[in-house]
């Protein structure tokens, strides 16, 4: 991407969006800026070219200054005379509101072949400046920031910012050293896991799993650093924690030799190829669709019903195993049991809702005809989760990105499936009647999780008597078409 870029690494662009930073005393706020960019460019051996900003405070921008914003910023790089450069801002604020703009603009900048860092700023990455001062939707607060910097002074130090592991302790002077009341643990997880000899610990000469090795520690009376049992998920923690190396990683900073080993480089990494080769992936669990909260109610007592799912096994005359899931919806309320146990099977439920609303919606249809009907539904009730599980695979990916491990180029698949939720949701608010008639018309149950969304969003209530399904949909919305 930065072919030549020797030729012209002088040049500098300072830029800098006051628009949500300042509401006064810009004149100063802009003073001290312009001391900065050029305090930073004698010291690089830089070449100012150009200083742009952003503001709402036209009148008041000096002559060292000249008005523009980032689009007219990326204009000023994509004319065919003006030769990349190196912009510079303060920090990731002064550029975006949250971190998918800022992703956005430094994807657009790095496609004209130009660099950008923050001069006032522990982070000169302005990723890692605004995984420190931005969120997905906004700003940090300041107290939030201050205690990020904070922690960044410390962890520079190799000071120690959370609890220390089982074999360490935090000494005097904020680092780590090791704990001789527990540091043959340690030693000894590795060597049971490996079947490598740790400083002598290997009292068993074969390879043993996390749970056999915590059954082991367990049985020697031997416990956790707060005093309590091993389980394979702590001994795990052990094996998987490279600050045994001598390692110190906080806050995306790396100090190497930080503090004295307690297990070799490649016993660890033996541990790890080991961790890999054992790692079991559980196939993910089947969706089980069921009606929302408080929508089916009990036709005797009048009480909410509760979903049930049953598995049976049983073998045939034949001798063959057989199993079937059995679902069903009951009533557990004292005033239905006994002679009034109150249930249905769950896809007689289903069916009998799905044909009595398409009863219901083809009765509007013809009520209704050369009308706009309409209902406006809330959100899928799993949009929230699935935005979810993409944001934070967002943050995952830009994190790896911070550490190098990846391009930010890597980060534009997520944000336009971000950008592309928002806009199909707005889409799916409102459904037409149409749209449920066609759904409900030929009842498919390979489509249960959409016909669930409607009946969910449609009905009012849901009522069950004795194998009886009666339902109250809501009040369609009508236009004169």
């Amino acid at each position: 991407m930065w072919e030549n870029f020797g030729d012209y690494l002088m040049r500098l662009i300072s830029f800098v969006d006051l628009k949500n930073e300042f509401n006064a005393n810009l004149d100063n706020n802009l003073d001290h800026w312009l001391k900065c960019v050029k305090k930073f460019s004698f010291e690089e051996d830089h070449n100012i070219k150009k200083n742009f900003i952003s503001t709402k405070y036209h009148s008041e921008i000096s002559n060292d200054f000249e008005e523009a914003d980032f689009d007219e910023l990326l204009n000023y790089f994509k004319s065919p005379n003006v030769l990349p450069a190196l912009i510079v801002i303060p920090d990731s604020r002064y550029i975006a509101k949250n971190l998918i703009e800022l992703v956005e603009k430094i994807i657009e900048i790095n496609s004209l072949n130009c660099k950008i860092q923050c001069i006032n700023s522990n982070w000169n990455d302005p990723i890692n400046d605004g995984l420190n001062r931005l969120t997905l939707n906004g700003l940090l607060n300041e107290s939030e920031i201050r205690k990020r910097n904070s922690i960044i002074f410390k962890v520079n130090r190799g000071e120690v910012v959370t609890k220390s592991p089982i074999g360490y302790k935090i000494g005097s002077e904020g680092n780590l050293v090791i704990d001789e009341s527990h540091q043959d643990v340690v030693r000894k997880i590795f060597s049971l896991y490996t079947g490598i000899e740790v400083d002598q610990f290997n009292q068993i000469r074969r390879k043993l799993g996390i749970r056999r090795i915590s059954d082991y520690l367990n049985a020697e009376g031997i416990r956790t650093k707060n005093g309590n049992t091993w389980s394979p998920s702590s001994v795990d923690v052990v094996l998987k924690n490279r600050t045994y190396t001598g390692i110190y990683k906080r806050s995306g900073i790396i100090i190497t030799n930080n503090h004295p080993v307690l297990i070799s480089e490649d016993i660890f990494q033996k541990a790890q190829n080991i961790r890999a080769s054992r790692n079991i992936f559980k196939s993910p669990r089947e969706n089980r669709l069921i009606f929302k909260k408080g929508l089916i109610k009990c036709g005797i007592c009048f009480r909410n019903m509760n979903f049930k799912n049953i598995f049976r096994i049983w073998e045939n005359i034949s001798g063959y195993s057989r199993k079937k899931n059995y679902r069903y919806y009951y009533c557990f309320s004292i005033s239905c049991s006994g002679k009034n146990i109150n249930n249905i099977r769950f896809e007689i439920l289903f069916e009998e809702i799905s044909k009595q609303i398409r009863k219901i919606v083809k009765g509007y249809k013809k009520s209704f005809n050369k009308k706009l009907v309409y209902w406006e539904f809330p959100k899928d009730d799993k949009f929230d989760e699935k935005k979810k599980i993409l944001e934070k695979n967002f943050l995952n990916t830009l994190r790896d990105v911070s550490k190098g491990k990846l391009s930010v180029d890597n980060l534009r698949n997520y944000i336009e499936r971000l950008n592309n939720m928002e806009k199909s949701f707005s889409k799916e608010q409102t459904i037409n009647l149409e749209s449920i008639y066609s759904e409900l018309q030929n009842l498919d149950f390979k489509n249960e999780e959409k016909i669930f969304y409607f009946i969910n969003n449609l009905t009012n209530l849901i009522s069950i008597k004795n194998n009886s399904v009666r339902i109250n949909i809501k009040k369609p919305i009508v236009f004169d078409s």
